[in-house]
């Protein structure tokens, strides 16, 4: 499927240069460091709804219920139209964003898309060597990840995303910085892009992620997200804290006590029920 490649878009300040492509794809140049990133213009999709209500969401996925998505840019006023196509280059349906430069920051903002749409996975990866993903006390993964695997915030202990250039030192972090609560990340291989979700069956909301570029490796990345973080009030250090009430402070340098398994769960009645059909099966030969 040839569906060529005219540049669309071409942003530009004393920090950044991005310009993208009517295939979805992008180059950034940081000005400062020399340093290029590039995504492509194939991101996978889910065939059907990412996440269907059972309890929590299926982290891995099936290699039967993805495709390679291409997509088609268009300009519509002061935003873009983006028709996604499924591999036999068939409209699934549409989205309207609009990209915008705020300093040393790209920001993404998805604005609404079509219902035909069950989740959407966009916008195209950047290229990168590793990953860094805010799990637990983090996790890099400096190895293409097998098999391809969705994360929600319940999963995720902060709402950012990153990648590493060869070398580890250069590096961007993705802060979702409106919308976290309908989104989360698809990984696969070396690709990490955000996730969106309907939110009660329908695509409502503003939902934005902000691109920064920083050096550091990982540790420049977590930084970065504390630094946001701070600024918009999201995080409080604990020197703050101590501050509003002293009696914080005694717990430095004290103890954590946790109790787990502390709760003796009395047998369910599934279990009785399940064991008794089981010995009825063992008595009648039929197990």
């Amino acid at each position: 499927m040839n569906i060529g490649r005219t540049e669309i878009l071409h942003l530009e300040n004393q920090e950044l240069a991005a310009r993208w492509y009517s295939d979805a794809s992008m180059e950034v140049a940081v000005k400062k460091t020399g340093v290029y990133w590039n995504s492509g213009p194939v991101g996978i999709q889910e065939t059907g709804p990412a996440e269907v209500g059972h309890v929590w969401l299926r982290n891995e996925r099936s290699s039967c219920e993805q495709y390679p998505a291409r997509f088609i840019v268009k300009r519509e006023g002061e935003a873009f139209r983006v028709s996604v196509l499924d591999q036999r280059g068939a409209t699934v349906g549409t989205l309207r964003c609009s990209w915008s430069l705020d300093e040393g920051s790209l920001c993404f903002s998805l604005l609404e898309a079509d219902a035909s749409l069950p989740s959407l996975i966009f916008p195209t990866p950047f290229h990168a060597a590793s990953l860094v993903v805010p799990q637990g006390i983090g996790r890099w993964y400096r190895k293409p990840v097998p098999g391809r695997w969705l994360h929600r915030f319940n999963i995720l202990s902060m709402r950012w995303f990153g990648g590493l250039s060869t070398g580890d030192d250069h590096g961007y972090v993705a802060i979702f910085t409106k919308g976290h609560q309908d989104a989360g990340i698809s990984i696969h291989q070396t690709c990490i892009s955000p996730l969106w979700l309907k939110s009660l069956g329908q695509w409502a909301g503003e939902r934005t992620v902000t691109y920064r570029f920083v050096t550091g490796g990982y540790v420049g990345l977590a930084r970065e997200y504390r630094k946001w973080a701070i600024d918009v009030k999201l995080h409080k250090p604990l020197t703050e804290k101590i501050r509003a009430c002293p009696n914080a402070g005694s717990m430095l340098g004290g103890r954590e006590v946790g109790f787990f398994l502390g709760r003796t769960i009395a047998r369910s009645r599934y279990e009785d029920g399940l064991e008794a059909v089981m010995n009825s099966a063992r008595t009648s030969g039929s197990c």
